[in-house]
């Protein structure tokens, strides 16, 4: 059968590591492969330091004070039905790593060379088979206040809560085609849609507070200095009064 990562294209990806507190001529160290494509890198800073990557196949690189390269692959594997899923981000939530990606698919990193099984949370296959709707369900992003509070988005308004037990749905009341989510400093969970569009919430209670019109979907969305910050590939812009303001003008307040 075939899989959806089939059709992806392979690239070189070079890893560079850069460490200020060596001398000039050790600061910076890199390692190169020829396998990973459309990689996605998460850090943490919790006891040591690590860095890990997934990319659109499954392939794994990781580094810490210990060891660099690459570790056993994610298996993107959907049970025995021939299909694979791909993931499409690797976060940190809860002080852990996850990778999220299509067929709502959260799987949680253990350890080195090592992946739980992904979260129980239903998909469908029919979209495959059919060719329709291969955008109503899956996973873009994922955020959270802690290991038992965490959401996932993605989809045509595909919202999913996690509170220590288990998965669920949610309803969001707005269909676009959800990108990032952020469990933010002021209680409050932000989503942002494929043109920059941004809602806020919690549970089932959801408002618009921005509606956008970006060629480009913000790539990642984070609190910090008590707003929310959000970026693409064109720039960076802050929430301000219910209005998204450019960085240059952001650093003049």
């Amino acid at each position: 059968t075939l899989s959806l990562h089939d059709a992806l294209p392979i690239s070189t990806q070079r890893f560079l590591s850069i460490d200020c507190n060596q001398p000039m001529d050790k600061r910076c160290y890199a390692l190169q492969y020829e396998h990973f494509s459309y990689s996605r890198m998460e850090y943490r800073k919790q006891g040591k330091v690590e860095v890990v990557t997934v990319d659109h196949y499954g392939s794994v690189y990781s580094y810490d004070a210990q060891r660099n390269g690459t570790e056993n692959d994610l298996d993107v594997r959907l049970g025995d039905s021939g299909y694979n899923w791909v993931p499409k981000r690797l976060v940190r939530a809860g002080g852990e790593f996850y990778a999220v990606g299509t067929f709502r698919r959260i799987a949680r990193r253990i350890g080195l060379n090592s992946w739980a099984a992904p979260e129980n949370i239903p998909y469908s296959l029919d979209w495959v088979k059919t060719g329709e709707g291969m955008f109503n369900e899956g996973f873009y992003d994922m955020s959270a206040f802690a290991a038992d509070d965490m959401y996932a988005v993605g989809g045509f308004g595909d919202v999913w809560h996690f509170d220590g037990k288990s998965w669920k749905q949610i309803s969001f009341p707005f269909y676009d085609l959800l990108q990032t989510v952020c469990c933010a400093g002021d209680g409050q969970v932000y989503i942002s849609g494929k043109r920059g569009s941004i809602w806020v919430g919690r549970g089932n209670r959801w408002s618009q507070l921005v509606e956008s019109d970006f060629t480009l979907p913000f790539r990642d969305t984070l609190w910090f200095g008590d707003r929310l910050w959000c970026g693409n590939d064109y720039g960076l812009w802050s929430l301000q009064d219910g209005k998204l303001v450019p960085l240059s003008d952001s650093e003049s307040d």
